[in-house]
């Protein structure tokens, strides 16, 4: 406010006087601006105390909201917060003023706008093993807590303590957790004995106002006696009518931490690999679509329209990007784009990245997905990818141009335009790489090592550093990788080299995704609004999402999703696997499922109806956490069948696992067998209490004589776990959303998963177990088949589809394989996935994500919000 003057004429004995008379401006206020919204711990953030208009900063008295303080003698200082958290800063300012006529100096608070500033942790990798991330939440929902971190002198109120993952190094559990209120009071508890949780959280009261900073410490142990620490901090503001305290007008209202988009997601801790190339799993390409680019993307919540992004445009007929006869494609890459390091990516850049991938093509990666379409000779029976992904198919079939900067996909037939779009979106295998980055590390591929370089795609022989070294993961797309806590958070900051993608807003916001093992953590922080999207909380949380959205703090919505989940069961076990992983318990013989009717046994006793109704909880919260399925051809895919037309839904039939008991291979043999479950998402959290119920049921078919253990296995053996334990939990979504894919993956002898469960006909199928009469038979129409037969029939049917001529004839093909698969009782369905969102109003651009590509795990892909 600038001074005011009042001019006074004065008359004296007819001497005319002129006076000036000035008022002070009536308030001077300062406010706080910060380098960036995302701090990191141990990394200084930059702070500027902004006066009001006229005055200017003498000297500033500084509370960082974590104890410590400071004094600047002008207006800017830095400060390095050594542990993650919500700080509240304030500052008290010594400001001048001068109007020319009079000068003054005021010392003014910030009090009515402290300044939120998010610090995220960034600990080692040795360090993230053996610690765990502590969390603080309030619950927002009690009256006390309602306005956190705000509170009011002299009311209890009642932090909860969290943690994100416990370590992942096994020798190394928690033991206790210890909180500092910042008023004297530290008291310590420790976890509870059925959980990593804490026994129980305590209370505190403020009794005058001020900033306090509420410390949690985690502490950590292993056997030897070693221990670690790890410690995150709130900053709570107490007010009282003697001292009023608030934060910042733009942190007050409709908009916590505006600037940082927090994801709080109950997944594994993120990528397997942050190279495209290798990383195959759900969670990896959230991180990963945000930091690489591929050449086109899904338009927002469709599955069958698409955007450019790395290419200028979409090729089609009349452009001349695809041939008269659909099997020729070449994108125009656009002009101008770059790496986050400044590289260009050109059609070198992309050829390179694509021969890559072609090398990988008979590795455990997602690159097979493209090249069965590339390698001459797969589309008519006469080749396989596996082993033809050669050189010299590769440089034929893959071409580029630098002066015109092009890529072309010469396919080995013809190929609708949107299933090669479909393909190509996916980053995990398509993921554009600079060429550069990936020579200089010395994980590069030549003509010479073409042939062995797919070893360097399996788990143990890949480049650490391009796998695993985030300060090594040079992508072009919207973000770069800020910092890491391997396993348990991540953060993301907006790519300055990126042009973005028409259509889409570019990202102005930085992303952190925590990775949490604790649901409660997740729901914590969505309700006191430290996170913007909750996902992977259990079913058993949905009533207190609906309380969160009839008080109008959040959105829900759900939508079906192409993954799902069943139980595969493995007919060639490995036995030396199974026992160094779970030890020598277990006495089922290798072959056991390959006797038909204990598969029977095992699918008759399993209750469908009563997992979704009562154990997901669709019929007990009256929505739809997960769809009956039968079979692998989702109802959200193109070209699906309705399981009417495959025999039928699942259900429990006790009278038949009954006398397919009676007939079995193994019926006077007591067995001790294994059921793998990895414990993930909003469904893994049932899985559990699911495997419990069938266990029980088996005990009694077979009289006693199966008992089944539920082990849970690390996410880490992947496909591994089909070999090490017989009956195993599996989650998949598929690459791309078309039948094709999961038909392709699940059930031929040549598909990706087949090696793992034995299903070969030759070494498998024909000659185990020792033929116990009918129970070896396979009912088709009325008549009798063996085993090798029928799978011999579903290869057939599926190679068949592969190459029909029409989308028809596809299908046909496809639902026959389907329908003799289902009479195979490979696999014991269980449900396809809703996708569930659960967002604060502020945040934007989520509803983008619905589609059949988004998965039910709850994965976000990032570059589609805004937050306002």
């Amino acid at each position: 406010m600038t001074a005011v003057v009042i001019i006074v004429i004065l008359v004296v004995a007819g001497v005319v006087g002129i006076t000036y008379a000035a008022s002070q401006p009536k308030t001077v206020s300062v406010g706080v601006s910060i380098s960036s919204n995302l701090g990191n711990a141990n990394s200084p953030l930059q702070f500027t105390a902004i006066p009001s208009s006229g005055a200017s900063v003498k000297s500033v008295n500084w509370n960082f909201g974590d104890g410590s303080t400071g004094t600047s003698s002008g207006a800017e200082t830095s400060h390095t917060y050594a542990n993650a958290g919500n700080y509240l800063v304030e500052a008290n300012a010594s400001l001048s003023y001068s109007s020319g006529l009079f000068s003054y100096t005021k010392t003014v608070s910030d009090d009515s706008a402290l300044v939120a500033v998010q610090v995220a942790a960034s600990l080692s990798t040795s360090a993230a093993a053996d610690g765990s991330l502590p969390s603080i939440g309030f619950n927002t929902s009690s009256s006390a807590d309602a306005n956190a971190p705000l509170f009011n002198a002299g009311v209890t109120i009642s932090p909860t303590g969290g943690y994100h993952e416990t370590p992942t190094n096994t020798n190394y559990s928690i033991a206790s957790y210890t909180w500092n209120f910042g008023n004297g009071q530290s008291p310590t508890v420790v976890q509870a004995s059925n959980t990593s949780a804490p026994s129980s959280n305590p209370t505190v009261s403020y009794s005058g106002p001020g900033i306090y900073p509420i410390t949690l410490t985690i502490t950590t142990s292993e056997g030897s006696g070693a221990t670690q620490t790890t410690s995150t901090v709130t900053t709570v503001a107490v007010t009282a009518s003697s001292r009023v305290l608030a934060l910042e007008s733009s942190q007050a209202g409709a908009v916590i931490n505006p600037g940082v988009i927090t994801l709080a997601e109950v997944t594994p801790g993120g990528p397997a690999s942050y190279d495209p190339a290798i990383d195959y799993d759900a969670f990896g390409s959230e991180v990963l679509t945000g930091v690489f680019q591929t050449l086109v993307q899904y338009n927002g919540s469709s599955s069958t329209s698409f955007l450019p992004q790395a290419a200028a445009f979409l090729p089609n007929a009349t452009n001349g990007g695809i041939s008269a006869n659909s099997s020729v494609y070449t994108f125009t890459l656009r002009s101008g784009d770059k790496f986050s390091n400044g590289d260009p990516l050109n059609a070198y850049a992309a050829w390179y990245t694509y021969m890559r991938a072609y090398a990988y093509a008979s590795g455990p990666v997602a690159s097979w997905v493209l090249v069965q379409f590339l390698v001459p000779g797969v589309q008519n029976g006469t080749a396989t990818f596996y082993g033809n992904n050669t050189y010299t198919n590769a440089i034929h079939t893959v071409t580029y141009s630098n002066a015109s900067n092009t890529i072309t996909f010469h396919f080995n037939r013809p190929m609708p335009n949107t299933q090669v779009f479909q393909i190509l979106s996916s980053v995990l295998g398509m993921g554009l790489m600079d060429p550069t980055v990936i020579e200089s590390l010395g994980a590069g591929w030549t003509p010479s090592n073409f042939a062995t370089y797919a070893s360097t795609s399996e788990p143990g022989h890949y480049n650490s550093n391009l796998a695993f070294n985030t300060a090594d993961v040079i992508g072009s797309g919207p973000f770069i990788i800020k910092s890491l806590t391997p396993g348990q958070s991540i953060e993301l900051t907006p790519n300055t080299n990126y042009q973005p993608t028409p259509g889409i807003p570019a990202v102005t916001d930085d992303v952190v995704i925590d990775w949490l093992s604790n649901p409660n953590t997740a729901l914590l922080m969505l309700q006191d609004g430290q996170a913007d999207s909750a996902n992977g909380v259990p079913p058993s949380d949905y009533p207190i999402m609906q309380q969160l959205q009839s008080q109008g703090s959040i959105h829900i919505y759900n939508f079906p999703t192409a993954d799902s989940s069943a139980y595969i069961l493995s007919i060639d076990q490995n036995k030396t696997l199974e026992q160094n992983q779970w030890g020598p318990g277990y006495n089922e013989p290798a072959n056991y499922f390959a006797d038909l009717a204990t598969r029977y046994v095992w699918i008759d006793s399993y209750n469908y109806s009563g997992f979704l109704s009562d154990i997901l909880g669709n019929a007990k919260y009256n929505t739809t956490f997960g769809i009956p399925t039968q079979g692998w051809m989702e109802t959200t895919e193109a070209g699906s069948v309705a399981p009417s037309a495959v025999g039928g839904l699942p259900a429990l039939n006790l009278q038949w696992a009954e006398g397919n008991w009676s007939i079995s291979a193994w019926k006077d043999m007591k067995i001790t067998i294994d059921i793998g479950i990895t414990v993930f998402g909003p469904q893994g959290q049932v899985q559990i209490a699911s495997a419990e119920q069938w266990a029980a049921t088996l005990s009694t078919i077979s009289g006693g004589n199966i008992t089944a253990k539920i082990v849970q296995e690390p996410l880490t053996l992947g496909p591994l776990a089909f070999q090490v334990v017989p009956l195993s939990w599996f989650y998949s979504g598929p690459d791309y959303p078309a039948a094709q894919d999961n038909i392709d993956s699940f059930y031929p002898s040549s598909g990706v998963f087949a090696p793992f469960d034995g299903y070969t006909p030759v070494s498998n199928f024909a000659t185990l177990p020792p033929n116990n009469g009918s129970g070896n038979l396979v009912s088709i129409h009325g008549k009798t088949y063996t085993q090798f037969q029928v799978y011999n029939w579903i290869d057939g049917n599926v190679s068949a589809g592969d190459v029909a001529p029409t989308a028809s004839a596809k299908m046909a093909d496809y639902q026959t394989a389907e329908y003799l698969m289902i009479k195979m009782a490979l696999y014991v369905n269980q449900d396809q996935f809703s996708g569930f969102w659960y967002w604060r109003t502020w945040l934007g651009g989520i509803q983008n994500e619905e589609g059949a590509m988004n998965p039910g795990s709850g994965v976000t892909y990032v570059y589609w919000l805004t937050k306002a």
